[in-house]
């Protein structure tokens, strides 16, 4: 059965998340890549 995501996504989840969508080829919105960022490490902006 598919792996469904959870609708509250961790930091490290976000994460990998972008991690895993890179290496597919996909590419973010600049706006969803720094929302992504933010979520993993908030203190470094």
């Amino acid at each position: 059965q598919p792996h469904v995501a959870s609708t509250t996504v961790g930091p490290r989840t976000a994460a990998q998340l972008g991690d895993v969508l890179a290496a597919e080829g996909v590419v973010l919105p600049r706006e969803i890549r720094e929302a992504l960022t933010d979520a993993s490490s908030p203190t470094v902006r």
